[in-house]
């Protein structure tokens, strides 16, 4: 229901005839946005993503296409956490995701879909890093 809270103002303008799914699972923590420099941006995805990492459960690392290769080199990706764009994720399901740059997501004409897409495939943990401005979508419904 946390997470959801968040991504909901994405599914009104990219399906606004579709009626918001249900969360039934509560209790997760709220989303945690970290808005750090762009040039610490690939450091601090990964330092998000060791520290998943070591809680219970599948994680996943989504981004867009064009920051894969300068995360794909770096060895903690070397020991199982899939680097998945949004199209890749669309119908998978993860205990943590952690969200890079949802700006460049969002971008194009199927965009903010893939950001919903993006946003809604963790269960407990979502983490987002950016260091470009927020959508207005995610901007206006920030969790505190």
């Amino acid at each position: 229901a946390e997470i959801m809270e968040l991504a909901l103002p994405l599914l009104d303008v990219v399906a606004p005839d579709v009626a918001p799914p249900v969360a039934f699972r509560t209790g997760a923590a709220a989303p945690r946005i970290e808005q750090v420099d762009e040039d610490d941006l690939v450091t601090a995805a990964l330092r998000e993503a060791l520290a998943l990492a070591t809680e219970e459960g599948l994680l996943a690392v989504i981004l867009p296409n064009s920051l894969v290769p300068h995360l794909s080199g770096h060895s903690a990706y070397d020991d199982g956490i899939p680097l998945l764009t949004p199209r890749r994720a669309k119908g998978l399901e993860f205990d943590h995701v952690v969200v890079v740059e949802p700006a460049l997501i969002a971008e194009g004409e199927t965009g903010l879909r893939e950001l919903y897409v993006a946003l809604t495939r963790p269960t407990k943990t979502l983490v987002v890093v950016h260091s470009r401005p927020l959508p207005d979508e995610l901007s206006a419904r920030r969790p505190d």
